[in-house]
């Protein structure tokens, strides 16, 4: 099943999620039904639950530019030749879209598991410092585990900082001046996260966050022969805006 396949079924899948459950199956916040309900410290008071932050379960959706810095290495050869040929590829300007389901543990601290999918084509191809043609796409399905803890303020806007770990499947195919090249492969995955939000209504945010998302130990293969050609690591820099909705 290709990216896109999995990142629309990942998609569709977070509209219909348990956040509670997801994060808390064994109810160790004592979340009830009552009080996840409760939209401020007033109703929590009136229903007997223990003072906490509202909106503690959302579902959030976001979107936005994406783009996968420069690649540099050297191809794969046995045995390797005295002076290795250096490749470098450069890439367009691609996007990204996702979403999350969310739990606020405490008043700063939310935990979120998160899937999204990244796109972008080639640009540029360099042997040895030459340019070349380089066209073809390299996109990314994620599926990550977000901590991420808010600075609340007397100010209408609430920063946060946070970070990620998860797994990234990467399907891409690119044509260079010599060969098609390609990449079928899963890989640890890890991101930092640095935005902030604002209520625009009780239970409804908006956000805007940078994102530097990256996933290491990938192999990129020749198309014709099915063997290593290039190896390595890729990142990526995002400017996502998005909606978060409590639950």
């Amino acid at each position: 099943m290709r990216s896109s396949q999995l990142a629309t079924i990942a998609f569709i899948a977070i509209l219909g999620a348990s956040p509670s459950n997801a994060f808390d199956p064994l109810n160790l916040f004592g979340h009830s039904s009552t009080c996840d309900q409760a939209c401020c410290d007033t109703a929590c008071d009136a229903a007997g639950c223990p003072p906490r932050k509202c909106r503690e379960c959302y579902v959030s959706v976001f979107g936005g530019w994406s783009d996968l810095n420069d690649y540099s290495g050297m191809p794969i050869v046995t045995p390797p030749p005295p002076s290795p040929p250096q490749i470098n590829a450069s890439y367009n300007d691609g996007w990204i879209i996702g979403g999350a389901v969310g739990l606020q543990l405490t008043d700063h601290i939310r935990a979120e598991s998160e899937y999204a999918f990244r796109d972008v084509t080639g640009d540029t191809w360099f042997l040895n410092g030459s340019p070349g043609s380089y066209s073809g796409h390299h996109g990314v399905f994620s599926i990550m585990k977000n901590l991420l803890w808010d600075f609340e303020n007397s100010t209408a806007l609430t920063p946060y900082l946070g970070g990620g770990i998860g797994i990234a499947f990467v399907d891409a195919e690119l044509t260079t001046p010599s060969s098609t090249i390609a990449i079928d492969d899963a890989a640890f995955a890890y991101q930092a996260i640095a935005g902030a939000s604002a209520e625009v209504k009780p239970g409804v945010d908006v956000f805007a966050e940078y994102r530097f998302f990256g996933y290491d130990d990938v192999t990129v293969r020749s198309v014709s022969t099915n063997e290593p050609f290039l190896d390595g690591g890729f990142d990526h820099d995002s400017i996502v805006f998005g909606v978060r909705i409590a639950r």
